[in-house]
């Protein structure tokens, strides 16, 4: 479906959301009030993440807000990117961003927005648009990664009220928007102080006198996992990726499977109690991330992670997991991860010489039940966060709702009306 056809289909349903308009108010393409930019194939040998050359943005950092990547060789003032600049990954999530980091260069399946500020309000567009990103990503089919065309972009439908109605919406959507996201900020802080708990609460588990042993003398069998190419509703075997490895643990909700079910993945098969590391990431933090397969799991494992089998009368799966998401072995970690093309990397010969504290099993035992008794007013600190995070994105897609389905006035009656649109 066309972005057109897509605003049509949701008119039609009576519901239309982000997408709605106020009457009176006509539509124009966006191609007509702003030029689509994509960013530049640049060599990937010519990647560094030493800060050689300039910032490269890639569509990872859409997001973020920071780079972790430098590109040093020949660029065009073309794909210059100025703090300020809005930006839409498109791979992925389809994400519109203003860039408010240091001024950098546009990576390919990036585009930057030159908005005609004689046509349209640039804070008005990036308001509106990300409900019509998300549309257009909700239509989209994908076997692998969804991918967003520019002509897509161009194509979509904009609101097209009058410049100081836009303006007006802008200021009124501010004054409303500046209170969620404090809030919003305050949120963060709070989950992020039950973080910092939890890993206090690491950092103090381990024994004063333990001994320690290297991962490679505590593994029964460690390798690679397999590089079959996976695709959604694929017919082969459930292939677990990074995406799957989720708070210490493997979940398959956003499941691949082998493309060909020919492929034999018998011998990759993970196992309950396998201890499975993030081998290779663009992220630093995403780097020698582990988890602990749990029972029940039927899926082999990508190449981009490293499973161990360990010796589980020495050593509990659990310890060994807790203990590479030390602080200090963090710092290891990451110092340990060469880096090529922007892309961190470890070995299976780097992991196996880790050094893991090794007390007796049972004090081990003892001590990871202790951790997770621990672990309950931190956790109760972030939930409490995340479920406040939910009312406050709700409060925001109403508010915009409203603005753009024109029954935002300004007055003070609104936020009652935009709670009853949330649902809160």
């Amino acid at each position: 479906m066309t972005p057109q056809e897509l605003v049509e289909a949701a008119e039609d349903s009576g519901a239309p959301g982000l997408l709605a308009i106020a009457p009176g108010w006509e539509r124009v393409p966006l191609g007509q009030v702003a030029r689509v930019i994509n960013g530049a194939p640049y060599e990937s040998r010519l990647f560094n993440v030493e800060g050689r050359g300039e910032p490269l943005i890639r569509i990872r950092d859409v997001t973020s807000g920071k780079v972790s990547t430098w590109y040093d060789g020949p660029w065009l003032p073309l794909h210059r990117v100025e703090r300020g600049a809005i930006l839409i990954g498109m791979d992925g999530d389809f994400r519109a961003s203003r860039w408010d980091a240091e001024p950098g260069l546009l990576n390919q399946r990036v585009c930057r927005l030159d908005v005609d500020p004689s046509k349209y309000d640039e804070r008005f567009l990036l308001l509106v648009i990300q409900g019509y990103l998300d549309a257009i990503w909700k239509a989209t089919s994908s076997l692998t990664v969804k991918h967003l065309s520019s002509r897509s972009i161009q194509q979509i439908p904009l609101p097209n009220p009058s410049l100081g109605e836009q303006r007006r919406i802008v200021e009124t959507l501010e004054d409303h928007l500046s209170r969620l996201d404090a809030g919003a900020g305050l949120l963060t802080s709070v989950a992020q102080r039950g973080k910092m708990l939890e890993l206090a609460a690491l950092d103090a588990l381990v024994p004063a006198e333990s001994s320690s042993a290297l991962m490679k003398d505590l593994a029964c069998d460690a390798g690679y996992g397999t590089s079959t190419k996976c695709v959604a509703d694929g017919p082969g075997v459930p292939v677990a990726r990074i995406p799957n490895i989720v708070g210490g643990a493997i979940d398959m909700t956003d499941e691949k499977r082998a493309a060909d079910p020919s492929v034999d993945l018998s011998g990759l098969m993970l196992k309950e109690g396998d201890v499975v590391f993030v081998r290779t990431n663009g992220s630093r933090d995403l780097i020698g991330r582990t988890a602990v397969v749990q029972q029940g799991v039927q899926a082999s494992f990508a190449s981009y992670l490293i499973r161990y089998q360990v010796n589980q009368s020495v050593v509990d799966p659990t310890w060994c997991h807790l203990m590479m998401n030390r602080a200090s072995a963090r710092v290891e970690i990451e110092r340990l991860a060469s880096s090529s093309a922007g892309q961190y990397n470890l070995s299976l010969g780097k992991i196996s010489g880790l050094s893991v504290p090794l007390p007796e099993l049972s004090v081990q035992r003892m001590l990871i039940e202790q951790y997770r008794a621990s672990l309950d007013g931190p956790r109760r600190l972030v939930s409490a966060a995340v479920r406040a995070h939910r009312r406050s994105a709700a409060l925001r897609r109403a508010l915009l709702t409203a603005a753009f389905a024109g029954i935002l006035t300004g007055a003070k009656t609104d936020i009652e009306r935009v709670e009853e649109i949330a649902g809160v």
